[in-house]
C-alpha cells in the first residue's frame, strides 16, 4: 500500500474517531442543560465514546493488516465541518442558545448525517474484524436515528 493512502485512512479514522467523541460530549452536555431527556442523552454519549474506541480498534486493525485495506473515494473536508459544527453547537449550548427542541434536532441530523454518509465504507477490507465493528457502528447510528425520530415524535414536536 502506498504510503500516502495509508495516511488517508489513518486521516479518517482519526477524523471519524474525534467526532465519534465530540458527540459523545455534545450529548453529555445535553444531559446536564436538560435533565427532562437525560436519559436519552446519557444513552446516545454513551454510545458515542463506544464508537470513539471501536474507531481505535479499527485503526488498530489496519496498523497490523494494511495490506488487507483499500481506500475508496474520501474526501476530508465533509468530516471537518461535520466536526467544527458539533464544536459550534456545544459552545451555542454552553451559551445558553441551544434550546432543548434545537438540541434534539440538531442530535437527529447529526445521526442523519453519520447514517447518510457512512464514511468508514470508503474504507475497504475483507478483514472479518473490521467488517464487523464497522456494521454495528452503522447499526447503532441508524438505531440512534430512529430513536433521536421517535423521541422527537413522542414529545409532540413540531
Amino acid at each position: 500500500m502506498e504510503e500516502s493512502t495509508s495516511q488517508k485512512i489513518i486521516q479518517l479514522l482519526d477524523l471519524l474517531r474525534e467526532v465519534e467523541s465530540a458527540l459523545g460530549d455534545f450529548y453529555s452536555r445535553c444531559a446536564f442543560f436538560f435533565p427532562e431527556d437525560e436519559s436519552l442523552w446519557e444513552e446516545l454519549k454513551s454510545d458515542e465514546i463506544k464508537h470513539a474506541g471501536q474507531v481505535e480498534e479499527l485503526t488498530i486493525i489496519f496498523n497490523e493488516k494494511k495490506d488487507r485495506f483499500r481506500l475508496g473515494e474520501f474526501n476530508p473536508e465533509p468530516l471537518k465541518t461535520f466536526l467544527e459544527d458539533i464544536e459550534d453547537q456545544r459552545d451555542s449550548l454552553e451559551k445558553g442558545e441551544l434550546t432543548r427542541d434545537n438540541a434534539l434536532f440538531v442530535a437527529r441530523d447529526y445521526e442523519d448525517n453519520l447514517v447518510e454518509n457512512k464514511f468508514l465504507r470508503a474504507i475497504e477490507s475483507e478483514e472479518p474484524e473490521f467488517i464487523r465493528l464497522t456494521e454495528q457502528i452503522e447499526q447503532e447510528e441508524t438505531e440512534h436515528l430512529e430513536e433521536l425520530e421517535d423521541y422527537i415524535k413522542a414529545i409532540s414536536i413540531n
